[in-house]
């Protein structure tokens, strides 16, 4: 992650490899996957996430709450635009795009032993679901736009659907902030 930074500030990274196109190299030189790095080893990001809990006394579904907004930073900055060569977007997708597996957990804990399999199973099912409509939807979405001489269809088209998607987000977490974590599901033992 600082070589990806210290090339995309000064022009070359640690090993003089330089920084000559839109997307960063780091030490992969002439493959472009840094993106893909990143997102790989953001699970090494999880220890620091137990630590917060832990010293801070925040609650996992408080954590989880503020990575996920952490995800929509990310997201926003992307989606307008803001830092459009910048790498600062994808290391806060990266770095909070495994945290999802917190949700998992407690979840968990919200149940008995003897649920926690099914509440598992139905997020499982409901992420899944999820995935397939707004993936479906996104699809709809860039489908109203015509397709670019060379097949590929316009940047405006990516755009209205990634802040149709980001305005989802936001009213699902204003939903959740609504329904306040202990009132979803009382606590079992």
């Amino acid at each position: 992650i600082l070589d990806s930074l210290i090339q995309y500030k000064f022009g070359q990274n640690l090993f003089g490899v330089e920084y000559v196109s839109e997307r960063l190299t780091s030490i992969f030189i002439d493959e472009k996957i840094v993106g893909s790095y990143l997102s790989k080893i953001a699970f090494l990001v999880t220890p620091i996430y137990l630590m917060f809990i832990k010293k801070f006394k925040f609650s996992q579904i408080d954590i989880y709450l503020y990575i996920t907004i952490i995800l929509l930073i990310g997201h926003s900055l992307l989606t307008f635009e803001v830092i459009p060569k910048s790498a600062l977007p994808w290391i806060l997708i990266g770095i909070s795009s495994n945290s999802a597996i917190l949700a998992y957990s407690w979840l968990n804990s919200q149940f008995p032993i003897s649920y926690a399999g099914r509440a598992s199973t139905a997020l499982n099912l409901s992420l899944f679901a999820c995935g397939f409509i707004l993936q479906y939807a996104i699809g709809w979405i860039i489908n109203f736009w015509d397709r670019n001489p060379d097949n590929s269809y316009p940047s405006e088209a990516y755009f209205v659907a990634f802040v149709v998607l980001l305005i989802l987000q936001i009213i699902c977490i204003l939903i959740f902030l609504g329904l306040g974590p202990k009132r979803l599901v009382t606590h079992h033992k």
